[in-house]
């Protein structure tokens, strides 16, 4: 179940990379298609003026918290930042007593891992997501240095996998299944096509593959 209609809306609750806002666009896809009012923010709790993530930070969820409580339509957001995700499962029990929570998951690890590293690392180059028509090109990773992975950035993937669990859910997605979806062939978001093989981007891909295998 992607929507409760007896719910204010839908959380999806996810670490960036997992398709977060293909899903958005199927229920918005979906809920259109039934002649319902809604609305979609997208990533709603992430806060864009590159400041420290504190002070100010409980100001910031606080008041976006009362916005989705106040919500007269059916409202879709994601939760994926990390920051937003410790406080919203530590002190916001009502805002998920009230929503439809759908805690979306991708299955290999290693992919997901590698696939949010190549966004944190060349966004620059390559678009945020591949739109049908619009951003679509990755062929500017051929040209890019390969780099290092710290193993911070392992440990910190790990702790996001674990932080999904302490949310409730209604219903748990995953991705791989999701993309065999018949729905999903509607959405404007595509799955995104590299040019180049994670080993030929990330010096240390066995390394990090090894780690993810527990070897």
């Amino acid at each position: 179940m992607l929507f409760d209609l007896n719910k204010k809306g839908t959380l999806i609750v996810t670490i960036g990379r997992s398709g977060s806002h293909l899903l958005g666009d199927v229920i918005s896809n979906q809920l259109t298609g039934l002649g319902i009012q809604h609305i979609n923010y997208k990533e709603y709790f992430v806060k864009h003026n590159g400041s420290e993530p504190w002070p100010g930070l409980p100001k910031f969820y606080k008041s976006k918290i009362n916005r989705l409580l106040k919500d007269t339509v059916y409202t879709i957001c994601q939760i994926q930042d990390f920051y937003s995700k410790i406080y919203l499962s530590r002190y916001n029990k009502e805002l998920f007593d009230q929503y439809h929570v759908v805690v979306l998951e991708k299955q290999n690890q290693l992919s997901h891992f590698l696939s949010k590293q190549l966004l944190q690392n060349f966004h620059t180059v390559i678009p945020t997501h591949t739109i049908d028509g619009i951003n679509d090109n990755f062929d500017s990773l051929k040209s890019q240095s390969k780099i290092k992975v710290s193993i911070d950035d392992v440990f910190q993937f790990y702790s996001e996998k674990q932080l999904l669990d302490l949310f409730p859910r209604d219903s748990t997605i995953v991705y791989e299944d999701m993309i065999l979806w018949d729905e999903v062939k509607k959405s404007k978001y595509k799955k995104n096509q590299y040019p180049v093989s994670f080993d030929q981007l990330f010096d240390n891909f066995k390394e990090i593959e090894s780690l993810f295998n527990n070897e």
